[in-house]
């Protein structure tokens, strides 16, 4: 019986680390291939949820098994079973920053600098008195310490739960706003597969604590979750994303601009990049408003995969040589 217990562990180790590495390997091929913003973001949001899933929860759990087996005492595996995630938060809040950078960058707009310190200060706040109340704790063992790691659980609950729902607002907003019923249609099903999975692996978190089965029910889904949304986006793919080729930096100028279904204003808005012109200053040479600029611009960068104003006018430098 503990050959077999010890052989099913293994087995569904492996079957965590194997999803794992599937779901970030879908999304890293869908970005070499079509180098759209929000793939890139997905690609890193996947690396670092998988590394807190591996470090931050099975680690931690594999831990504290260790302990129990070993008849360690009761607040050594309780404190072994949350200094482990502690140290694997910053993977967890870096990667939900990413989720919703990605959800901005799939419905074609940017993260605004304001939302990205506001939620780095108030992550760095939550870091910091998770760490001084891991430190506090007291040396004897209470019920008030049994309770800590379920206050714990709670908190992160709740961090996730607000931030997949600014990702829920974001997509479902933006998809009704997008002037193209396919694209918005695909964006709709993908968020609706996503959110939903995600909003049964935090009731699964929730209850993990109630038995060893809920538990490892939780861990499954964590590193499964993530695989439908990922083929049905690598099945349904947008009409809009142009495979990337190395030979893109040896074609003409024209092709490149067919090619990406560069517009006759975005044109002109390239070549006034490619001469160093601020966006108020090609407003005022093309006789349109700032915004107008920069709608076109950041139309552009979808367009052609690029991230800034750099990587554009570095792109277009080298298809001119040719």
């Amino acid at each position: 019986m503990v050959i077999l217990k010890d052989v099913s562990g293994i087995l569904f180790v492996i079957i965590l680390l194997g999803a794992g590495a599937a779901s970030i390997l879908i999304p890293s091929r869908l970005y070499r291939k079509y180098r759209q913003p929000f793939l890139q973001s997905y690609l890193y949001y996947q690396f670092l949820t998988v590394i807190f899933g591996v470090y931050g929860l099975l680690g931690s759990l594999l831990a504290q098994r260790i302990l129990h087996s070993l008849e360690s005492p009761p607040k050594m595996i309780i404190t072994v079973g949350q200094v482990i995630p502690f140290i694997g938060i910053p993977f967890l809040i870096i990667g939900l920053y990413l989720f919703v950078k990605m959800c901005l960058e799939m419905t074609g707009k940017t993260i605004p600098q304001k939302f990205t310190l506001i939620y780095f200060l108030f992550h760095l706040l939550f870091f910091l008195i998770y760490g001084l109340v891991l430190l506090r704790l007291p040396p004897k063992e209470t019920e008030a310490y049994a309770l800590f790691p379920s206050l714990i659980r709670s908190t992160l609950i709740i961090l996730q739960a607000l931030i997949m729902a600014v990702g829920a607002f974001i997509l479902f907003k933006g998809a009704r706003q997008l002037k193209n019923p396919p694209r918005s249609r695909r964006i709709r099903n993908f968020s609706f597969w996503f959110l939903s999975l995600q909003a049964i692996v935090l009731a699964l978190f929730l209850l993990s604590d109630r038995s060893l089965y809920l538990t490892l029910a939780y861990l499954l889904l964590y590193f499964l979750a993530p695989l439908p949304p990922l083929l049905y986006l690598a099945k349904n793919q947008d009409p809009g994303w142009y495979p990337y080729t190395s030979t893109e930096e040896t074609m003409s100028l024209t092709d490149y601009y067919d090619n990406h279904e560069i517009t006759r204003r975005e044109k002109e808005i390239i070549e006034l990049i490619l001469k160093g012109m601020t966006n108020q200053e090609i407003a005022d040479s093309l006789f349109i408003t700032l915004q107008t600029v920069k709608d076109h611009t950041h139309n552009i960068f979808l367009k052609t995969g690029v991230r800034n104003r750099v990587e554009l006018i570095n792109v277009i430098r080298g298809v001119k040589k040719v």
